[in-house]
């Protein structure tokens, strides 16, 4: 491993210290340099005054994460290591994001960027050191199709935080929520139900 100085932004200067295989670390400085210079030319999410030095090195590493991995590049799985090693080796990415106290558009950002960057890890055949338990419900072969929508009555913007949700995690629900998409949109034509949703119903 080699620890190397990554610039990911020139107004202001920011620079991130990361811990990478040293066979990598030309093609990462590289790939540093395109992401800086396609970031210049494009739109970035505006900094608050309260935003430290701290938070734009996370915002900007997670953003580059999610560069490379879009990219397919082959150092996008080492830069998730690197991350991993650096934020969250020894608590979970939505502890870490918490007590940074980032603001939402930026936590959002670095959750998406982060889950994101672990989908390219784990097809990449990275080990993410955890097994996920299959709850009975999924196990039992009478359930042939099973969803469950919890929160507070009386919210108007349910949509927005459905939407909010599957943009940020998109690797883990996209699936389900595709699935549930499809179920809602066959249940919506039923003569029952089709009175009330005249145009059906397609929440995708």
């Amino acid at each position: 491993m080699e620890s190397l100085r990554l610039t990911l932004a020139e107004d202001p200067v920011t620079v991130v210290e990361v811990d990478v295989p040293a066979s990598l670390t030309r093609e990462i400085e590289f790939l540093g340099q395109r992401f800086v210079a396609a970031s210049s030319t494009s739109p970035n999410s505006s900094w608050s005054d309260g935003e430290s030095e701290q938070h734009r090195k996370v915002v900007l590493l997670a953003l580059f994460l999610e560069y490379a991995g879009e990219l397919n590049t082959p150092v996008a799985p080492a830069l998730f290591e690197a991350f991993r090693k650096k934020y969250c080796h020894t608590q979970d990415v939505h502890v870490f994001v918490d007590d940074l106290e980032l603001d939402t558009e930026h936590a959002h950002t670095v959750l998406r960027a982060f889950y994101k960057a672990r989908d390219v890890y784990r097809l990449s055949g990275g080990d993410l050191g955890t097994r996920p338990l299959k709850t009975a419900l999924f196990g039992t072969p009478a359930h042939r199709l099973l969803a469950m929508f919890g929160g507070q009555g009386g919210v108007d913007n349910y949509i927005d935080e459905t939407r909010s949700v599957y943009i940020t995690y998109r690797p883990l629900v996209a699936k389900f929520v595709f699935r549930m998409s499809e179920f809602l949109k066959r249940e919506a034509a039923e003569p029952l139900f089709a009175r009330l949703y005249h145009g059906g119903l397609d929440v995708m």
